[in-house]
């Protein structure tokens, strides 16, 4: 052990500490007159982290137990990755064009509704929904327009991303045979699709298959990728959306990593190693605007992860035990009112993922009003490059390690973290949990009391419940083509009109033949439907026709 205080330094502190508690005392009466804030920590000594081991708690950057930081140096953090995709896929392919001239480099595309379920344009359950909160994307022909602008690019530059989870396997497949008829080798080319399925049905909700025939989709798309795009991620687990849907920071993190210990055994299963899993999965993450608990959870979810990785499911390989996630976002923290005031808070939240070392990536400060504008786009984009070149903060690791109050939030939000993974464990694991309401549930509580918390002006949030301006919001946001949904219905059936119909026809049995058989890969069928033209609605209703629909329960 290496403790960092011995037991006389201990004793004159506590002295002091007692002296000081009789002045905070008095200081509490007059709270009022000098604006005193006494809150359940004001003041962090030794005395809250006593037993404080260097080595075993912290240890140094780049090494186990990765509290300070996955890499040894501080290193340039920059997530060129913007979230985009917006209407037809021409007005998506003219905003990467636009964000190019910018300067940025890689994408995180966003579907619509109707693209992220796998119903297609024409179908009544997509009515309306069009090109609304993302990009329509029906059939390769659709994807092989949003990805023109990347055709020119050299393989070992293009690195999309693409936030698909229940039609994750058909977004890859798109991928795949993009690249092949764009002269690209698939073995080459990087990019992550987030293909975290259990998390849709604890807190985004775009499920489409019960969780069991989910889980297998994703354990083919672990397969696939092994042997056709080994450079590709498996997936990215989600905390984020926990997060956004309205969970506590404890809970984002300890969810997150229950369903990825459910992934990680999924993989095994399939003869996948855990090094191997480890090595190709990522995370992502929340960044809110309570600076110290959000930089306490982030140390705190590397040594977790590390922890669980080693000591649990038995990676060797200190790569795999790497917490690799990206941050920023925290779109819920934006408000509709006053929406200039979110560059602030996007500005904070970019901050915090610094400070914690990883990766930031902000929303415009108009998403909270539709579709993010250009203009946004462009001023988030800029924060995070302000912070990273004009700032210092990136001049040295894990700036605040050491802080008696961070190592002390830290300590306890592991303790809490590892709690209730060993609550869910009890359970039988992530997907037990999901299916018994368990995660919902407590979601959903965290959620309500919060609400409850800001109605009662408990928390603050200026411009909701404090500097309140009723006057209307001037700002108009980026508004996608009122024709979208009629020109995508135009374009998907003039696709069905023009393709070789019977091969489409003879591809979705070969496909449904497969999904009926347990032991069978479904990754090269899809592929091979997605090449004869076959449509994201049809090649996921051959799915939904052999594994059924989800419908959830009350819990």
């Amino acid at each position: 052990m290496v403790k960092l205080f011995n037991e006389g330094a201990l004793e004159e502190i506590a002295k002091s500490r007692k002296m000081w508690e009789k002045v905070a005392e008095y200081a509490k009466k007059a709270i009022k007159v000098v604006r005193l804030k006494y809150t359940e920590c004001p003041v962090a000594t030794p005395l809250d982290i006593p037993d404080f081991d260097y080595m075993q708690k912290l240890g140094l950057p780049g090494m186990y137990p990765y509290t300070r930081g996955w890499a040894p140096l501080p290193f340039e953090c920059l997530l060129d990755r913007q979230y985009i995709g917006c209407g037809t896929p021409k007005e998506t392919r003219k905003r990467i064009e636009y964000l190019m001239k910018l300067g940025r480099k890689d994408y995180n595309i966003a579907f619509d509704l109707p693209t992220q379920l796998g119903y297609d344009p024409d179908d009544e359950m997509a009515a309306g929904e069009v090109g609304r909160v993302g990009v329509s994307c029906a059939s390769i022909l659709d994807f092989e327009e949003i990805m023109e602008p990347l055709v020119d690019w050299p393989e070992e530059k293009i690195n999309p991303a693409f936030t698909a989870n229940a039609q994750a396997n058909v977004i890859f497949a798109m991928y795949y045979v993009w690249a092949e008829r764009n002269g690209k080798d698939p073995k080459k080319l990087r990019c992550t699709i987030q293909n975290d399925i259990l998390k849709e049905y604890v807190a985004r909700g775009t499920y489409i298959y019960p969780p069991k025939h989910a889980l297998r989709l994703t354990g083919d798309i672990f397969e696939w990728i092994l042997e056709y795009m080994p450079k590709a991620n498996f997936q990215s687990v989600c905390g984020y959306h926990i997060r956004e849907a309205g969970s506590t920071a404890v809970q984002e993190m300890a969810f997150m990593f229950a369903n990825a210990m459910e992934y990680a055994r999924l993989a095994m299963s399939r003869g996948i190693d855990i090094n191997t899993y480890g090595r190709r999965t990522t995370f992502l993450n929340y960044s809110g605007l309570r600076i110290f608990e959000e930089v306490a959870k982030f140390r705190a979810g590397r040594r977790v992860w590390a922890k669980i990785m080693k000591e649990k499911l038995g990676a060797t390989d200190p790569v795999a035990m790497l917490m690799r996630t990206a941050t920023g976002y925290a779109a819920s923290s934006c408000t509709a009112q006053k929406p200039l005031n979110n560059i602030v808070r996007n500005t904070i939240t970019a901050l915090v993922g610094r400070l914690a070392g990883y990766p930031v990536a902000v929303p415009g400060f108009d998403e909270a009003l539709g579709i993010v504008s250009d203009e946004a786009l462009e001023v988030a984009a800029d924060t995070v490059d302000i912070i990273e070149y004009e700032t210092d903060i990136t001049e040295t690791v894990d700036p605040l390690g050491g802080s008696y109050y961070v190592e002390m939030l830290t300590d306890k939000m592991e303790e809490q973290i590892m709690s209730e993974i060993e609550k869910i464990e009890e359970m039988g694991g992530a997907l037990k949990a999901i299916e018994s309401g368990y995660m919902q549930r407590e979601i959903a509580r965290a959620a309500y009391e919060r609400q409850k918390a800001i109605e009662r002006g408990e928390i603050i949030i200026i411009g909701v419940n404090k500097n309140v301006d009723t006057r209307p919001i001037k700002w108009r946001p980026y508004m996608p083509d009122p024709e979208a949904e009629k020109a995508m219905v135009e374009r998907i059936r003039k696709l069905r009109a023009e393709r070789d119909n019977l091969k489409v026809k003879q591809k979705l049995e070969e496909l449904e033949k497969a999904a009926r058989k347990e032991d069978e890969n479904t990754m090269p069928y899809v592929v091979e439907c997605v090449e004869a033209y076959a449509t994201i609605g049809e090649i996921c209703g051959v799915f939904r026709k052999v594994f059924g629909e989800y419908r959830i329960t009350s819990f």
